[in-house]
């Protein structure tokens, strides 16, 4: 196995060489404002354009080590499916994974049979893991909250969500999942689109 470090390349647009990389790797301080950092498009660049998995490690992250405990965000889209199936090697060797479903008291009961169907899944690739439903509230008006919270409250050590189901635009005008987490989390996140 090889690994290959590029710095600098937020400035530049992704290159042909991106195409090779199996995983990405990327610090991120989230002190800043999410929408004036160029590393949050090019994020969404690598993400959605070149459509590599990308691992963003916060600046502030001090531990040695990352996805002994992973959450996963999940909902049936393609984004998460995506993220889902290039996280599994890593589910496969982690200590425990929280699956983390988020819903609105109307289509409760289909909701949670999404999260044991994941569950299910991940269960016949011998992944260990437990289903967390948890419910939009107006203390917790957002996915992006619920799940930075979970992972606070859990000794998570890395997220994995399918990253930009939205248009990048919508979510840096209105917010979405993913530039809350990459604002907010305080672990790695893993993000697949």
């Amino acid at each position: 196995m090889k690994t290959t470090f590029y710095k600098g390349l937020e400035n530049d647009k992704p290159t042909k060489i991106m195409l090779y990389i199996d995983l990405i790797f990327m610090s991120y301080s989230n002190d800043k404002d999410v929408n004036d950092f160029n590393s949050t498009s090019f994020i969404n660049e690598l993400l959605v354009d070149i459509g590599r998995p990308v691992i963003v490690v916060p600046k502030k992250w001090d531990k040695d080590s990352s996805g002994k405990n992973i959450l996963l965000g999940w909902s049936e889209t393609r984004e998460s499916a995506r993220a889902l199936r290039e996280a599994l090697p890593l589910m496969k060797k982690a200590k425990k994974v929280d699956v983390v479903t988020v819903y609105k008291e109307k289509n409760l009961e289909g909701d949670i049979a999404k999260g044991m169907e994941v569950s299910t899944f991940l269960e016949s690739h011998d992944v260990t893991c437990e289903l967390y439903p948890k419910q939009i509230t107006d203390n917790d008006p957002s996915i992006g909250s619920i799940l930075v919270k979970h992972s606070d409250r859990s000794d998570i050590d890395s997220i994995t969500v399918g990253g930009y189901g939205h248009s990048y635009l919508r979510e840096s005008l209105l917010g979405g999942v993913t530039q809350h987490l990459i604002s907010h989390a305080r672990v790695p996140l893993m993000l697949a689109h």
